[in-house]
């Protein structure tokens, strides 16, 4: 299926939430999902429900797409759905259902360590799905030297990419690219302690936003090192390098802007 909607590449800038999923005596919250997209809306971009902080990986396609619905129908931002499926019939199933709710992209990780194996993913799922996608490199599995992010340019379909691997080489590298136009897609960074970018840094998507997205768009307008050691900061006493998801609830809880701190409740993972 060709890519039906183009978003284009320079409207991918800027802070993108990837927002945690809040739920309420095991139920999904709409009502605090709302709240949470409304609180961070003024400074960011877009959102990206159902990755990593929103606990994409193990919530149902129920859920998931209770979620996504969610999160198109309250902001007129971009939209971009997260997709954390293991098989790529799964990943497909959820992109077109997210192109039929509205959203502008997918987001999805990188597969395999085997960058050719990853290549082809790309390739085959750009084949069969009807939105743009943004490659989520992770720290497990990422996409690793220039030749492969020269060769995943290639595929049209393919309009920036989330960089979380913190290989900082290679992330400088896709930057000075991006200043020499010699790389089409966005570029983002994807963890908070490496928020202090080189110059051709589109942008970050990061979890801290969901809290802060005041301090996380003046990092990106300043990137400075002063704002960073603010960050830095909240790094550590947020515990973003440890279970980052159920300590921004907690935070979210506090701050009355989400009702509880809860998990995803295992009765609603799928099976």
């Amino acid at each position: 299926m060709p890519t039906s909607k183009q978003l284009p590449v320079k409207a991918l800038a800027g802070i993108y939430v990837p927002l945690v999923t809040p739920f309420y005596k095991g139920q999904f919250d709409p009502q605090s999902l709302k709240k949470l997209i409304q609180f961070t809306a003024p400074e960011v971009s877009g959102f990206v429900p159902c990755l990593s902080s929103g606990e994409g990986s193990i919530i149902s396609d129920s859920v998931w797409e209770e979620v996504v619905r969610c999160a198109r129908k309250h902001t007129k931002k971009t939209v971009i759905a997260g997709v954390k499926r293991n098989k790529i019939a799964d990943t497909i199933k959820l992109s077109n259902k997210a192109h039929r709710i509205g959203c502008d992209a997918v987001m999805v990780p990188v597969p395999y360590a085997d960058e050719r194996k990853a290549l082809k993913y790309f390739r085959d799922l750009a084949s069969a799905v009807a939105l743009p996608v943004v490659v989520y490199n992770t720290e497990q599995h990422r996409f690793k030297s220039v030749a492969a992010i020269n060769e995943l340019q290639q595929n049209e379909a393919i309009i920036g990419i989330k960089d979380s691997s913190m290989n900082e080489k290679l992330f400088a590298q896709m930057c000075k690219m991006r200043i020499n136009n010699t790389l089409r897609f966005s570029v983002f960074q994807g963890m908070e302690h490496q928020m202090l970018s080189p110059a051709g840094c589109d942008g970050h998507i990061v979890a801290l936003a969901n809290v802060e997205p005041r301090l996380c768009r003046e990092m990106w307008l300043k990137n400075t090192a002063h704002v960073n050691s603010k960050i830095i900061d909240l790094f550590w006493r947020y515990n973003l390098g440890g279970n980052w998801y159920v300590s921004i609830k907690s935070l979210l809880s506090e701050r009355k802007i989400i009702r509880s701190a809860e998990e995803t409740a295992l009765a609603i993972r799928p099976q």
